[in-house]
């Protein structure tokens, strides 16, 4: 049986957005017009202050993190914006 494309998956999402620094130490947030993203994976090179950036994954709003900020976001791909 084939394995159903990533294209045709409804969780996959790709959000654009203007990286910043948690009040946390560690902590990446993506902000956009309607939410604010706690970016889990994304590429360090990439996702820095100041950079608008596209990424692409999956929201996790049940995510425990350190960070308390954001909506939890596990990134499969970081590209600028």
């Amino acid at each position: 049986m084939p394995t159903p494309s990533r294209a045709l998956d409804p969780t996959l999402k790709t959000v654009r957005g203007t990286v910043s620094a948690g009040v946390e130490s560690g902590c990446t947030l993506l902000s956009t017009p309607g939410e604010q993203y706690l970016l889990l994976g994304a590429d360090p090179a990439i996702a820095v202050a100041g950079a608008v950036v596209e990424v692409s994954g999956r929201a996790d709003p049940g995510a425990m993190t350190t960070c308390q900020q954001g909506t939890p976001f596990h990134v499969t791909r970081t590209q600028r914006g």
